[in-house]
């Protein structure tokens, strides 16, 4: 059994937030919207912010910009 890696980080630039994961995957299959992925967005949208996610090279990305309030 090939047992995936989760990496979870997050640093503050200016006035952002910026939290990274990846978890290593044995397929590359498309990328299905569920409640966590919604989630995510729904709290980035409130705080200005954006996401991006990728499934590539056998590797689930996810990258989320928040701006943080003055």
């Amino acid at each position: 059994l090939n047992k995936g890696k989760i990496s979870i980080s997050a640093k503050v630039q200016s006035n952002f937030i910026i939290i990274k994961e990846v978890n290593d995957t044995n397929k590359c299959d498309p990328i299905v919207e569920g409640t966590g992925i919604r989630n995510i967005k729904t709290i980035a949208n409130k705080y200005n912010g954006a996401v991006k996610i990728l499934n590539d090279n056998m590797k689930f990305k996810v990258s989320v910009l928040l701006c943080l309030p003055n």
